[in-house]
């Protein structure tokens, strides 16, 4: 059948009309029907107050308050006060105008070998409570192949460990990176144990 806008619509159904089988069908198809497994569109925008489904999929959403879903699919913007998530988010791109923040932590130094390295556990980390500028160190965080993470060190010399099993720049497993005073690493997660350091 055809869909018709609402004005070509109401032609159909004007006072003393005699509606025919065709009208009713194509009323029935140009309205967005709740209960259909398969795609449908809209020519215009959709103003709701309010946004709850399990799935949302647009070429472009725009939403000014929260949203709640637990999947948005969106080809185009998606513009939004604040965006919460309790799962992960898949993009292939991120863009933002105000830059991208990250928590912030300090973490002390701790051990004088791997298995005491004191754990990198934020995104940017900055290292004090060095004791030792050739044993005290750190270590990133384990099985977190994509993760970028950031170690000012704001002590002396300090060793970076891989997790237990892992590299960095491909020295030998379990080998030490070394990490000058007052300085800035960042640490890439190649894969779950393998990482590089510069």
């Amino acid at each position: 059948m055809t869909t018709y806008n609402k004005t070509t619509l109401k032609t159909f159904f004007e006072q003393g009309d005699i509606p025919t089988g065709t009208n009713y069908a194509d009323l029935i198809d140009s309205q967005i029907n709740i209960v259909e497994t398969g795609n449908q569109s809209m020519a215009g925008a959709l103003t709701v107050p309010e946004l709850i489904t399990p799935r949302v999929s647009a070429a472009a959403a725009n939403f000014s308050g929260d949203v709640s879903a637990a999947n948005v699919y969106a080809s185009g913007l998606i513009v939004a006060g604040d965006v919460s998530a309790t799962g992960t988010v898949y993009t292939s791109a991120l863009r933002s105008t105000n830059g991208v923040f990250a928590g912030v932590g300090i973490v002390s130094a701790a051990g004088t070998a791997q298995a005491t390295a004191a754990v990198l556990t934020n995104v940017i980390n900055r290292g004090k409570g060095i004791v030792d500028g050739s044993t005290t160190g750190f270590t990133p965080l384990a099985n977190s192949a994509g993760l970028v993470q950031y170690l000012f060190n704001e002590g002396a010399s300090a060793n970076l460990w891989p997790p237990v099993g892992g590299t960095i720049n491909g020295l030998a497993a379990n080998a030490a990176f070394s990490v000058a005073a007052s300085s800035m690493v960042t640490i890439v997660h190649l894969t779950a144990s393998a990482m590089a350091a510069k």
